[in-house]
């Protein structure tokens, strides 16, 4: 059973949603269990009448669910997909068109928010974890801190084969492969999807807020470090509210864009260079994340 709603932090910005306190219970960090851990007993259920039945709510959980099991094999249950009327709720209260949400989204993870372990899609920075911990592992731990930010993923070329080469001649030796400093990280790329979870946890056991704050999370891919912006208090909150469900993604971003008055003017003008520049930082021009953004608002639009 997955979680069908969750308020989350910044529930007063979605004002024409309806709480449902019968799931505020729910973890989705537990093992899946047959027996779902909101149901009451049957007992409560079927008894002498007294009028309508109302099942007495359990209580609340004296302990937050452990971060940590994202790091294991646990198989987690978020609340998958956003409804349109959750995305038109958002849309109207930022004042902006949903065509506009649904291009960052498509921008951003353009896939599933979630991996095969139901964990939200990440991508590890490790500039950021750097600035965070003052460059103290930087020499200990070079592949996962480091004042540069890994490099995009570029397919290397193969040599090309001379159509002029004569038969039987000697083929042009290789050139020797250069020298790697023994002051870098061997892994210099981002990688792929499957190598960011091993490094976040490299870094959680190092300093657990600051590698919270160094991923990118979720259908929005918005940095931890704004957690604030989104209207968590801490970053644990907000990791939390994109582990439960999809729409707790939207919430996020809806906080950020509407604690970001450049954002929300920009996004409402769909002025799409600022829009890339203040979403997505100084460099949007070299990746083409504002023409992205404005071919994918095409799309829904």
């Amino acid at each position: 059973m997955a979680n069908t709603c969750d308020p989350g932090p910044i529930f007063s910005l979605l004002s024409s949603q309806t709480s449902c306190g019968d799931q505020r219970y729910f973890d989705p960090l537990k093992p899946i269990s047959p027996q779902p851990n909101w149901l009451p007993p049957v007992s409560t259920l079927y008894g002498p009448w007294n009028g309508p039945i109302v099942p007495p709510a359990p209580a609340q959980p004296t302990t937050q669910p452990d971060i940590s099991l994202l790091f294991t094999d646990t198989k987690l249950q978020p609340q998958t997909g956003i409804t349109d009327d959750q995305f038109k709720t958002v849309a109207d209260k930022l004042g902006v068109e949903v065509a506009v949400i649904k291009a960052f989204a498509k921008v951003e993870t353009g896939h599933s928010p979630f991996d095969s372990l139901g964990r939200p899609a990440i991508l590890y920075e490790r500039h950021y974890f750097h600035k965070l911990t003052k460059g103290q592992f930087d020499a200990t731990h070079p592949h996962i801190s480091d004042p540069t930010p890994y490099h995009k993923n570029v397919a290397h070329k193969k040599a090309p084969h001379s159509k002029h080469a004569k038969k039987g001649a000697p083929a042009t030796p290789a050139a020797p492969p250069a020298q790697t400093q023994p002051d870098k990280p061997k892994d210099d790329r981002y990688g792929t999807p499957d190598m960011q979870y091993p490094r976040l946890k490299e870094a959680y056991l190092l300093d657990k807020a600051a590698a919270l704050q160094s991923a990118s999370w979720g259908r929005f891919q918005i940095m931890g470090a704004n957690y604030k912006a989104t209207g968590h208090p801490t970053v644990e909150s907000l990791v939390l509210a994109l582990i439960r469900s999809e729409f707790g993604h939207l919430e996020a971003f809806a906080g950020f864009v509407g604690h970001t008055p450049a954002l929300k003017k920009a996004c409402q003008e769909k002025d799409w260079a600022n829009m890339a520049r203040l979403y997505n930082g100084p460099g949007y021009k070299k990746y083409n994340y504002d023409q992205k953004l404005s071919a994918a608002y095409d799309q829904f639009k």
